[in-house]
């Protein structure tokens, strides 16, 4: 059903990316690559991840949905050294990378969630930030609130926490482009998005008024990373 070789610092980074919010998860496998798109437990953020076949050595897909545990290949994939891994999967997922041999039991995608439609939104507002101010804006706002919100206005896009005694707010001025917009969420999903993004990541946020945020993953390999988080409601 699936082979193929896979740089080993874009695997760990789909499977980390995965793992985030996921423990289980069906991946659609087609000629074009391998597609994950999923819901966490709490309904609240879609991850979606397509690795296209450009990303892949000797890619040979039949047409299908597997189930993986992205829990337990991340713990394995954590101990591989080596800069390629050959995958084969049929009944289980093997894994060869240098002398190791690894083979995950597949899971039954039919007790899995069935992959959801990706959201169509009115997204008025865009821009893009380096990992290192997108980390550093995350960890400043989780100083003083559970919340954050993102607001795009005429001159620029902020990020703004504000908890009982204190307020934060970072300013990205560079990179913004669209209309106003203003949206709550939870710092509990950003700190763990933060925790999978590299040094040389760009992170494109992409908002409307009160809707679900885009966040999307740009790295050096041209597999596309998406989360999709549902709002918090502001009360006034």
């Amino acid at each position: 059903m699936l082979s193929t070789t896979v740089n080993t610092r874009m695997l760990k980074k789909a499977v980390r990316v995965s793992n985030a919010f996921l423990n289980e998860t069906r991946a659609k496998l087609t000629e074009e690559g391998i597609a994950i798109r999923a819901v966490d437990a709490g309904n609240i953020c879609l991850t979606d991840i397509f690795i296209p076949k450009e990303d892949l050595e000797a890619f040979k897909a039949g047409e299908g949905v597997i189930g993986i545990n992205v829990s337990r290949l991340n713990d394995v994939l954590k101990a591989v050294k080596d800069d390629f891994v050959e995958i084969e999967c049929d009944k289980n997922l093997k894994l060869k990378a240098g002398k190791a041999q690894y083979s995950i039991a597949l899971i039954d995608p039919s007790s899995l969630k069935a992959e959801p439609k990706l959201p169509v939104l009115n997204l008025k507002a865009e821009t893009v930030v380096d990992a290192s101010e997108f980390k550093n804006a995350v960890s400043m706002a989780s100083k003083v609130a559970d919340n954050v919100i993102f607001s795009a206005e005429e001159n620029g896009f902020q990020i703004i926490a504000e908890g009982d005694i204190e307020d934060v707010r970072i300013d990205f001025l560079e990179g913004y482009t669209g209309e106003q917009a203003r949206v709550m969420l939870s710092l509990e999903y950003l700190k763990e998005i933060v925790k999978v993004v590299d040094k040389d990541d760009a992170v494109r946020i992409a908002i409307g008024t009160d809707l679900p945020v885009r966040i999307g993953i740009e790295s050096e390999f041209s597999t596309t990373i998406l989360y999709f988080i549902a709002p918090r409601i502001e009360v006034k």
